[in-house]
């Protein structure tokens, strides 16, 4: 038998008493009264308890055959399907899905082939999409004609995501209430909601009304009247509640039953809700494997009859629920109350329905739950105390009432008592643990150590002396459990000690022995359990024994008669710092001694470097020795060289650095060990070692020069400039001009020469030149032949010899006389520098219907500056005349 908890709002409360039966006994109990649609049946695993035992009591209610019950009514289903744009991806993530395999492919497979399974004329289908707003993809269609059916697989099968955006729930159920039309026409009504997300969008009408706007949430049917909002994640939660609210007012209000199903990878909790207050059943599916099997129950529920039992058993004096494997079981007070739907199926002979039998397992535990002493040790399922009510939801038959009229009784046990139980039983020094073993079903344990006193037991008890300890528990039915007393005498935590004997204590070089003797009989745990130790020289030595009941005492043996140590000494010397004169070294002993050698003096003298060795002994004969070396004796003169800065020929200073043999201190030139020289000369230098030792060395300097070279200039004409020459009186490096011994002057102006010599001492020299000039032409005649009939144009150019380039050149053009008609012209086209500084002025000759023997004349002049701001500059003027000629017979 398939059961199913959906909540079918057709049915009343109704009352279920069970029969215990106690199942060791395999005692069964027939119901008193008749029944025609069900059997019960009740069974209890354990006929014995001990106070806090839990047992399991089996209610099993067994549905009767049916007799082809007649079914006529009309279900209207409504499939409400969310086109999203998250149903185009895939099932197993959020990634964008490939053809034939999205969320939304699957829904179709699914809900085609749930379609297809309709044959009845009794059967509407219908088919409404919903994103941020639902529609009507399909009317309600009866299913008893192929091509209706055809027409509601086509329209699953066209839907499709296209401009869909937001999830809006409420508006999907909205639409499939106003679809299943007119609450009062007796049909069946089935709502079925499939989202893959949660409602982001909801539907609202509103209206200004001066300058204020009013709104609400949406319950009307016309698709034109109202708008939608929304946003990811339902920040407001105005989509939850719409949904919530379209649930509670519309489908719950008018007995729809409803699916709520969440697909895809992460099914979103508050559907959930939503589907509570439609008063429907929440579904999880994340394969489409899963969400066709929801679709055939689905199919099997509508299609088949179906019936709702409910349940209540009156939990009896002395025992509490603890759990049942059947989560439609829920507890008030002292009543079990539980409502379960279930559906027949036909036989395999089509003769009959039948349905699996129901079973309802509940757990109790012997217990009073309000503490109070419960009188009689036995726990009562008494007779009549209830009954069972099986109520048919879709096929003719009115509720039946079975009671229960057995009563059942499980005794309870007292619990076992409290042992006590120490962890050491042997004498000993520690404490002694003791631990109580209660029965499992104490509520209350506790302790004493006096009998009067009792504590609360949470774990071992530490006794830390003699005494006897009590123990004592309760039950559930508050009676009390004593244990037997433990008496605890094996304590004893008193320290053994001990004193120590010497074999000697006067001064000695030879062993000592130390010996141990305790106040009683010890174990010595160290020193191999000896209880003597040999010193061999001053120390002491910790005893650790041990006595019979395992108390650890100590006893320190200290020695300080013992010297086997030889004596020591340390050197003093007359001097530590080198010298060049006798140094005393003198023996200094840690202790009193005699001097064996040189003489029993306890100084040695020495006269150059090297070393002697003291021998001496102390009081106890024990001998030592001590070395005294000397080696800071020195009476050689010390010797050096000098370095020199430079030893070539140079202009600058010369340093001379000292270099001894070794450390000195310089007796003269301030202390330095440098001496710089400005000219050729000599220098001694004298100074003296550490130990007193004096010496001198001479530096000689004679590669000094400082001769300034120098240089005169010779000059040459060349072809439009002016060579200058630089000629030194001795071998010189010219530092500018790149190195060039030569300057080219272009135009009047000077030029400095700098050199220097082989030992860089440097020098200059000044060449210039005032006699440079333009040479400039007098006077240019230009002779144009020219055709009167056809227009005449030439370009003529005029040369000026040794321009400086440096020079900025005004040019004007001036006509003086000829061509009274301006028939021939000149003009001024441009003025350049090219190569060899000669300068070049472009002039434009043009006539238009010229005769021959015209001419015109016309001035040059050139002003040359050497900067913009030369208010002197030079001024040339050169004279252009221009005659026209013809050639042959006629102009040409």
């Amino acid at each position: 038998m398939k059961r199913f908890s959906t909540k079918f709002k057709s049915l009343t409360s109704f009352l279920v008493i069970g029969l215990i039966i106690i199942s060791c006994f395999s005692v069964n109990f027939a119901n008193a009264a008749s029944s025609t649609l069900m059997s019960t049946d009740r069974t209890v695993d354990v006929n014995r308890v001990k106070v806090g035992d839990t047992f399991t009591v089996n209610y099993c209610i067994t549905p009767k055959a049916l007799t082809t019950p007649q079914n006529n009514n009309i279900k209207d289903i409504v499939l409400v399907v969310d086109t999203s744009l998250s149903m185009d991806r895939n099932l197993n993530n959020n990634d964008i899905a490939s053809a034939g395999s999205s969320r939304l492919d699957s829904v179709k497979r699914v809900a085609t082939e749930f379609i297809s399974k309709f044959n009845d004329s009794n059967v509407n289908i219908s088919v409404v999409k919903f994103h941020g707003r639902a529609s009507t993809v399909m009317p309600l269609t009866n299913t008893s004609n192929s091509s209706d059916r055809k027409a509601l697989v086509d329209s699953i099968k066209n839907l499709n995501t296209k401009g869909s955006n937001g999830t809006n729930i409420g508006d999907g159920m909205r639409n499939a209430f106003y679809t299943l039309g007119d609450s009062n026409n007796k049909h069946e009504k089935y709502v079925i909601v499939l989202t893959d997300g949660e409602s982001n969008f909801y539907s609202y009408t509103g209206y200004w009304n001066w300058f204020h706007y009013y709104w609400d949430y949406y319950l009307g049917n016309n698709y034109t009247s109202y708008y939608v909002d929304g946003a990811e994640g339902d920040p407001k939660g105005r989509s939850l509640y719409y949904a919530k609210l379209v649930a509670k007012d519309q489908i719950k209000a008018n007995n729809i039953n409803t699916y709520v199903i969440g697909f895809g990878p992460e099914p979103t909790s508050n559907n959930l809700e939503i589907s509570q207050e439609a008063g429907g059943t929440y579904f999880k599916s994340t394969s489409e494997i899963g969400l066709n099997n929801l679709y055939n129950k689905f199919f099997t529920s509508i299609n088949n009859p179906s019936a709702m039992i409910n349940f209540e058993e009156t939990i009896p004096e002395g025992a509490e629920f603890v759990t049942s494997e059947n989560p439609e079981i829920t507890v008030s007070g002292r009543k079990l109350y539980g409502n379960i739907g279930f559906y027949y199926k036909r036989d395999n002979n089509n003769q009959q329905f039948i349905a699996e039998p129901i079973n309802i397992k509940i757990t109790y535990r012997a217990a009073k739950s309000d503490g109070s002493v419960f009188q009689g040790d036995r726990i009562t399922f008494l007779e009549n105390s209830g009954k069972v009510t099986l109520t048919p939801v879709n096929f003719n038959g009115k509720p039946e009432i079975l009671n229960f009229d057995t009563r059942c009784i499980i005794d309870v046990m007292p619990l076992d008592k409290p042992i006590c139980i120490p962890d050491i039983t042997v004498p000993t020094n520690s404490n002694v643990n003791v631990t109580v073993k209660y029965d499992i079903n104490s509520i209350r344990k506790e302790y004493s150590t006096d009998g009067t006193i009792w504590n609360e037991y949470t774990g071992p008890i530490v006794i830390t002396s003699n005494k006897t300890v009590y123990a004592r528990s309760r039950d559930a039915w508050n009676r009390i459990y004593y244990s037997e007393p433990l008496i605890v005498n094996n304590i004893d935590k008193t320290l053994p000690t001990a004193v120590i004997k010497y074999s000697t204590t006067n001064p000695t070089n030879g062993n000592v022995i130390a010996t141990l003797v305790p106040n009683k009989s010890v174990v010595v745990l160290n020193n191999n359990g000896s209880f003597d130790y040999t010193f061999t020289e001053n120390g002491s030595f910790l005893f650790s024994f041990k006595d019979n009941y395992g108390n650890i005492g100590t006893a320190v043996a200290t020695v300080n008669n013992i010297d086997k140590t030889p004596p020591t000494a340390r050197i003093t010397y007359s001097t530590l710092k080198p010298t060049n004169e006798d140094v005393t070294a003198t023996l200094v002993p840690s202790e009193k001694v005699i001097i064996t050698n040189n003489g029993g003096l306890t100084s040695y003298t020495f006269k150059q470097k090297g070393s002697f060795i003291f021998q001496f002994k102390d009081e106890a004969g024990n001998t030592g020795t001590a070395k005294a070396e000397v080696n800071n004796i020195d009476k050689t003169p010390p010797t050096a060289t000098i370095s020199y800065s430079t030893t070539k020929p140079t202009s600058g200073k010369v340093t001379a650095k000292l270099i001894p043999s070794e450390p000195v201190i310089i007796m003269n030139n301030s202390g330095l060990d440098i001496r710089e020289f400005t000219e050729n000369g000599s220098f001694t230098f004298q100074f003296m070692d550490e130990a007193g030792n004096t010496g001198n060395v001479t530096a000689v300097v004679n590669n000094i020069d400082k001769t300034l070279p120098t240089a005169t200039i010779s000059y040459s004409y060349e072809n439009g400039y002016v060579k200058a020459t630089l000629v030194p009186n001795k071998a010189v490096t010219v530092t500018n001009n790149n190195g060039s011994f030569t300057y080219n002057f272009f135009k009047n102006g000077s030029f400095t020469f700098f050199f220097k010599d082989a030992i860089g001492n440097t020098g200059s020299a000044v060449a210039s030149v005032s006699s440079i000039e333009p040479v400039i032409p007098a006077t240019t005649v230009k002779v144009l032949k020219v055709n009167p009939k056809k227009p005449k144009s030439e370009q003529i150019k005029i040369q000026l010899n040794k321009i400086n380039p440096d020079f900025i050149a005004d040019i004007d053009l001036i006509k003086k006389s000829g061509d009274v008609k301006n028939n021939l012209s000149v003009s001024y086209q441009g003025y350049t520098i090219t190569d060899y500084q000669r300068g070049v002025i472009s002039l434009g000759i043009s006539g238009y219907s010229v005769k021959a023997g015209i001419s015109a004349k016309y001035d040059i002049v050139i002003k040359l500056k050497q900067s913009d701001t030369d208010n002197s500059p030079k001024t040339y003027i050169i004279r252009l005349e221009i005659k026209t000629v013809s050639s042959g017979t006629g102009l040409s």
